[in-house]
Formats: structure tokens, C-alpha cells, sequence
């Protein structure tokens, strides 16, 4: 998405990334593992999104 977004407008904007976007973690098979723990302390971790996180990182895989 970012690479299309490079290529379509380039320098004709402003490209800005929030961090604590879950969207964008989902697409990059890097940050993905970093979904579950985004916005600790003030939100815990869940086990059934870790679980969600896993079947990620295996679709990614496949």
C-alpha cells in the first residue's frame, strides 16, 4: 500500500503513519507480532488476539 501511495502521488503530499494504527502493523509481516501488546499498559494483551496475530503470521507464510 505504501509502496502504491510512493508511486501514485510521490512528492505531491504528505504521507503520515500513526503508530498506534493497528492497520498498518497488519501489513507488515515485521510489526504484525506487535499487535497484541500496541497499547499496553492501558489496554492488556488478549490471548484470542495473540491467536488472531498467529493466523496472521501463518497466512503471511503460505
Amino acid at each position: 500500500m505504501a509502496e502504491r501511495y510512493r508511486l501514485k502521488l510521490g512528492n505531491k503530499t504528505t504521507r503520515i503513519w500513526n503508530s498506534l494504527d493497528i492497520v498498518p502493523h497488519a501489513w507488515k509481516p515485521e510489526l504484525l507480532s506487535q499487535i497484541p501488546s500496541l497499547y499496553e499498559p492501558q489496554i492488556p494483551s488478549n490471548p484470542l488476539l495473540e491467536k488472531f496475530v498467529n493466523i496472521g503470521k501463518l497466512i503471511k507464510n503460505a
